[in-house]
This record gives C-alpha cells, structure tokens and sequence, in this order.
C-alpha cells in the first residue's frame, strides 16, 4: 500500500522578495558573521603577540602611512551613493536602473583594488618580516 503524496504548490509565491524573506539576505548575514569573527580574531591575536614582544611593534618597524588607506576609504565610502540608487531601482523592479547602478559601483571599485596592493605596502613591512607584519596583512 502506498501513501498519498502531500504536494505543495508553490506558483502564488513571489519570484523577488527583498529583506529578511530573501535568501540573498541571509547569505549576506552569515558572510558578515564570518567575517566580524575573523576581525576578533585578529585583535586577540594581535593583543596576544604585543604581549610577547619586548618591543612592539617588533624589529623597529616604521609605523604605516596612512595617507593611501584614507584613500581607500574614502573611496569606499562613495560607492555607497550608487549602490543606494541600485537598492531604490531593485525595489522598483527598474532593470536598466540597476544594471547602470551596478555598472557606475563596479567601476568606482576599480580603483580600490589597485590602491589595495599599495596600501599593503605602505604597512612598511612584509607579511614574512615578524608576527606584526603577518597580522597586520
């Protein structure tokens, strides 16, 4: 004897939902999780390492200039302006408005990457130099 299959029928729900009911959404939480603990992570280890060191930062290394991460953020912080407009045309169901959006962002970012790889360099240490420098990175 075989039992009755119970089917859903799932063709009244939405295609796009935005927020807490969207997968996309959760994902991002989860990343953002992920990544604030990889954060703490790093401070306790830096907090760690400074506890061991009889000088720190260890070797006399140069402090970092700051000049290319303010860049960097600053930069960052304006590619929030068109990913506000992309969020506002998502909303509206404006295909074109959010591809130009997403256009407008990926090029803004362009340079962040670049300015990435000379940030890193203007930590004045390498990643192999000592403890510091590899947390650092």
């Amino acid at each position: 004897m075989s039992e009755a299959r119970r089917v859903l029928d799932a063709s009244a729900l939405p295609t796009v939902v935005f927020g807490k009911r969207s997968l996309l959404w959760w994902g991002t939480l989860g990343f953002a999780v992920i990544e604030g603990f990889t954060l703490l992570l790093m401070v306790a280890s830096y907090f760690y390492l400074r506890t061991n060191e009889f000088e720190w930062p260890p070797g006399r290394t140069p402090n970092p200039d700051l000049l290319i991460p303010t860049i960097n953020t600053v930069l960052l912080l304006l590619v929030i302006v068109p990913m506000a407009g992309v969020k506002k045309a998502a909303e509206r169901m404006d295909r074109r408005a959010v591809a130009r959006g997403l256009m407008i962002a990926t090029v803004m970012t362009i340079p962040v990457n670049v300015l990435r790889w000379y940030e890193l360099l203007a930590l004045n240490a390498r990643w192999d130099a000592h403890a510091y420098a590899s947390a650092a990175w």
